[in-house]
């Protein structure tokens, strides 16, 4: 059986730049997991900071691994050529 990863993506604000890169950042989900073997859920920290607070994200961009465990966290770059890498790391067991 396939692994269903469930990640959470941690930003500030909504501007065009940044919808952008998310839109990015799914592809390459898409490219390196697989369709449908991800779940992806943004969280603006301006909007509910009290996830942010409850995950303990100090920086922004931040994605998360909630599952499979081990809780995985990484400082994004979201630039094209470095996002492939960040989502293998992330991914790693």
């Amino acid at each position: 059986m396939d692994k269903k990863y469930i990640l959470q993506v941690f930003i500030a604000g909504s501007s065009p730049d940044i919808q952008s890169k998310i839109v990015e950042l799914k592809e390459q989900l898409s490219d390196n997991l697989g369709e449908n073997s991800y779940v992806l859920r943004v969280v603006d920290v301006l909007d509910k900071p009290e996830i942010a607070d409850e995950e303990k994200i100090i920086a922004t961009p931040t994605m998360v691994r909630m599952e499979p465990v081990p809780i995985k966290k990484i400082i994004l770059n979201l630039n094209e050529k470095e996002l492939k890498s960040e989502i293998e790391l992330l991914t790693m067991d």
